[in-house]
């Protein structure tokens, strides 16, 4: 597969003391899928020195991967020892198109007090011209000569299939809470809703696929000892729905989801004079679950297993 992307980006800032305007836009040309401009505006109003609002708007295209574009599965089937046919699962599909995104947010931030900081962040993202797989497509027999089975699976864009995506962002921060082991706080929490109009099918379902409805991660950082310093990331995801949901009847399928996780990672380290020791771990209580979308289905944890528990160390010499 060969295919070229050349593009520009252009920003132009206008700012004081109160208000900063951003406003540009990218221009790419696609060997496969011609030219495309997006446009991006944004806005900072400072409503007092402690409180601020934002918003912004863009347009984007993400284009089809080389696994939905080229995606192929044959299957031979054999009887005797002997093929006599073959199976197709999956055919290609150079025809696909990018998927374009809408997408609106407005912001505000506060500061409580010079150590606690807080940012709450609304925003809504459209998607129209979904790529999703479907079943059941009719085999040319003049290209699959030695096909077994006369329908597959393939990807396609539906243009009356969209999926919008809503939600709120909330950022909590907190900086020398107690200062003699200087201990800070991060707290991010997404919450995300959404509607999706399936493709094929056109059924709507209340929820955007592949997608948690809650993301969560807390971060401390402190130093309860001269020179000793810790870092700690708790990490949270609830269930999310696979992404192969064709209709109303699959979405209500329990097994059309995957669960959630909860995992920490842990970073110590300890200076002695030009020497520093690190030790680093992720996935502290060794936890098993799966990436979102591997390949849309309900067996991510099969597919796309994350990182078990793993170990680091090291030795810095400065001279």
């Amino acid at each position: 597969m060969t295919y070229t992307n050349i593009g520009g980006f252009a920003q132009i800032t206008y700012s004081n003391e109160k208000f900063t305007f951003i406003t540009g836009g990218r221009f790419d040309n696609h060997s496969n899928y011609g030219s495309s401009f997006n446009p991006r505006i944004a806005g900072l109003f400072n409503v007092t020195d402690k409180i601020s609002l934002r918003g912004s708007f863009n347009t984007a295209f993400k284009a089809p991967s080389p696994y939905q574009i080229y995606n192929s599965v044959a299957i031979p089937v054999e009887e005797n020892g002997i093929i006599v046919g073959v199976d197709y699962w999956g055919i290609p599909n150079t025809n696909l198109k990018p998927e374009e995104l809408t997408s609106y947010e407005f912001g505000i931030r506060g500061i409580i007090t010079p150590q606690i900081s807080v940012e709450v962040v609304g925003f809504r993202n459209q998607i129209k011209g979904l790529i999703s797989s479907i079943q059941g497509v009719k085999l040319d027999s003049n290209i699959y000569c030695t096909l077994r089975d006369t329908f597959a699976g393939t990807f396609v864009n539906d243009n009356n299939a969209i999926s919008t995506l809503y939600g709120l962002d909330f950022i909590l921060n907190f900086r020398e809470i107690v200062k003699p082991i200087h201990l800070n706080a991060n707290l991010y929490v997404s919450y995300f809703k959404g509607e999706e109009t399936l493709p094929v099918s056109g059924d709507v379902i209340d929820v955007c696929r592949s997608m948690p409805q809650i993301l969560a991660k807390f971060r401390i950082n402190f130093t309860p000892i001269r020179n000793f310093y810790v870092s700690i990331d708790n990490i949270y995801s609830s269930e999310w729905y696979v992404r192969n949901i064709s209709n109303q009847i699959e979405y209500k399928n329990p097994l059309k989801k995957n669960d959630g996780f909860y995992t920490m990672d842990l970073v110590l380290t300890y200076k002695i004079k030009n020497l520093s020791l690190l030790l680093k771990i992720n996935n502290v209580f060794d936890k098993l679950y799966g990436g979102i979308e591997a390949y849309g289905g309900s067996a991510d944890m099969k597919y796309n297993p994350q990182t078990r528990r793993v170990v680091y160390g090291g030795i810095t010499i400065n001279f």
